[in-house]
Protein backbone atom coordinates (compact mmCIF):
# COMPACT_ATOMS: atom_id res chain seq x y z
CA UNK A 1 0.00 0.00 0.00
CA UNK A 2 2.53 2.72 1.10
CA UNK A 3 3.74 5.16 3.55
CA UNK A 4 0.74 7.26 5.57
CA UNK A 5 1.88 10.51 6.36
CA UNK A 6 -0.46 13.53 8.39
CA UNK A 7 0.09 16.29 6.41
CA UNK A 8 -0.39 20.00 7.36
CA UNK A 9 -1.69 22.50 4.99
CA UNK A 10 -1.47 26.47 5.21
CA UNK A 11 -3.12 28.13 3.62
CA UNK A 12 -2.20 31.33 1.31
CA UNK A 13 -4.58 33.58 2.83
CA UNK A 14 -3.43 32.45 6.38
CA UNK A 15 0.41 33.57 5.26
CA UNK A 16 -1.55 36.99 3.96
CA UNK A 17 -3.38 37.15 6.91
CA UNK A 18 -0.15 36.90 9.03
CA UNK A 19 1.61 39.47 6.92
CA UNK A 20 -0.68 41.96 6.81
CA UNK A 21 -3.10 41.60 9.74
CA UNK A 22 -5.99 40.77 8.07
CA UNK A 23 -9.12 39.01 10.14
CA UNK A 24 -9.51 35.05 9.42
CA UNK A 25 -11.14 34.12 12.23
CA UNK A 26 -12.87 31.33 11.20
CA UNK A 27 -9.43 30.13 9.22
CA UNK A 28 -7.65 30.75 11.98
CA UNK A 29 -10.33 28.82 14.20
CA UNK A 30 -10.75 25.51 11.62
CA UNK A 31 -6.97 25.58 11.71
CA UNK A 32 -6.90 24.85 14.84
CA UNK A 33 -9.29 22.78 15.71
CA UNK A 34 -8.54 20.17 12.96
CA UNK A 35 -4.82 19.36 13.33
CA UNK A 36 -3.72 16.28 11.79
CA UNK A 37 -0.77 16.02 13.89
CA UNK A 38 0.64 18.44 16.70
CA UNK A 39 3.98 18.11 14.81
CA UNK A 40 5.38 19.41 11.65
CA UNK A 41 8.25 18.56 9.55
CA UNK A 42 9.83 21.67 8.23
CA UNK A 43 12.27 22.38 5.47
CA UNK A 44 14.25 25.68 6.52
CA UNK A 45 15.42 28.04 3.69
CA UNK A 46 18.98 26.77 2.11
CA UNK A 47 20.79 28.88 -0.21
CA UNK A 48 23.53 26.54 -0.88
CA UNK A 49 20.59 24.57 -2.90
CA UNK A 50 18.64 27.78 -3.93
CA UNK A 51 17.72 27.92 -7.62
CA UNK A 52 15.48 29.94 -9.14
CA UNK A 53 14.47 29.43 -13.22
CA UNK A 54 11.40 30.54 -15.23
CA UNK A 55 8.41 29.15 -13.12
CA UNK A 56 10.66 29.24 -10.08
CA UNK A 57 11.25 33.37 -9.74
CA UNK A 58 11.23 33.82 -5.96
CA UNK A 59 14.51 35.33 -4.72
CA UNK A 60 16.28 33.66 -1.68
CA UNK A 61 15.50 36.19 0.59
CA UNK A 62 11.78 36.51 -0.51
CA UNK A 63 11.53 32.44 -0.04
CA UNK A 64 13.30 33.19 3.52
CA UNK A 65 10.62 35.54 4.62
CA UNK A 66 8.12 33.52 3.44
CA UNK A 67 9.48 30.72 5.49
CA UNK A 68 9.65 32.33 8.48
CA UNK A 69 5.84 33.07 7.99
CA UNK A 70 5.20 29.78 7.50
CA UNK A 71 6.89 28.73 10.95
CA UNK A 72 5.35 31.61 12.54
CA UNK A 73 2.14 30.45 11.58
CA UNK A 74 2.90 26.83 12.21
CA UNK A 75 3.55 28.08 16.17
CA UNK A 76 0.28 30.60 16.13
CA UNK A 77 -1.53 27.08 15.77
CA UNK A 78 0.45 25.42 18.08
CA UNK A 79 2.04 23.14 16.25
CA UNK A 80 5.87 21.59 17.11
CA UNK A 81 8.19 22.31 14.70
CA UNK A 82 10.98 19.69 13.84
CA UNK A 83 13.25 21.23 11.44
CA UNK A 84 14.71 18.89 8.75
CA UNK A 85 18.91 19.06 8.99
CA UNK A 86 20.73 20.54 5.40
CA UNK A 87 21.88 17.19 4.07
CA UNK A 88 21.34 14.80 1.45
CA UNK A 89 17.60 13.59 0.73
CA UNK A 90 18.12 10.43 1.56
CA UNK A 91 19.69 11.76 4.99
CA UNK A 92 16.78 14.16 5.61
CA UNK A 93 14.15 10.68 5.01
CA UNK A 94 16.06 8.86 7.47
CA UNK A 95 15.62 11.37 9.95
CA UNK A 96 12.23 12.12 9.55
CA UNK A 97 11.39 8.14 9.86
CA UNK A 98 13.62 8.08 13.06
CA UNK A 99 11.33 11.30 14.68
CA UNK A 100 8.08 10.14 13.74
CA UNK A 101 5.71 7.14 14.71
CA UNK A 102 4.89 6.66 11.07
CA UNK A 103 3.24 3.06 10.03
CA UNK A 104 4.62 1.04 7.03
CA UNK A 105 2.19 -0.75 5.18
CA UNK A 106 3.58 -3.51 2.49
Amino acid sequence: MGCKLNGVRVSTTQVDSLLYNLPFYHGWAAAKLYKSNPKVFFAPNWQDIYATDEERTMTFEASAIMGDNLRSIYMKLGYEIIELPLSRPEDRLQFMFDKSPLSLLD
